[in-house]
C-alpha cells in the first residue's frame, strides 16, 4: 500500500541520516574507534575467551571472567551470548 511504501521511504531516510552522521564523526580528527568495532573479528578466539570466562566465573574469579567475556565481545560483537555472559558474571 502507499502507506507502507511511505513508511519504508521514511525509514530509509532515517537510516541514511544515521550512516552519514557516523561517517561524519569518524572523519573528525581525533576520532577513536570504539573497542568493539576495531575490526579484529575472530569467532574461534572469541569462543575460547568465552569458555575461559565461563570457567573463571565458576571459580568466582569475576574480574578475570569479565575481562575474558569482554575480549569475546570484542572479537565477535554480534554474538549476544557473549554480552549476556559478560553482564551476568
Amino acid at each position: 500500500s502507499k502507506d507502507e511504501i511511505f513508511e519504508a521511504i521514511e525509514q530509509l531516510k532515517a537510516l541514511t541520516f544515521q550512516v552519514e552522521d557516523i561517517a561524519h564523526r569518524q572523519a573528525q580528527p581525533g576520532y577513536t574507534t570504539p573497542w568493539w568495532m576495531d575490526g579484529d573479528y575472530d569467532e574461534t578466539r572469541a569462543e575460547e575467551h568465552n569458555d575461559r570466562g565461563a570457567q573463571l566465573c565458576k571459580e568466582k574469579k569475576h574480574a578475570e571472567a569479565f575481562d575474558e567475556f569482554t575480549e569475546a565481545v570484542r572479537l565477535a560483537p554480534s554474538r549476544a551470548v557473549y554480552h549476556a555472559n559478560r553482564s551476568s558474571c
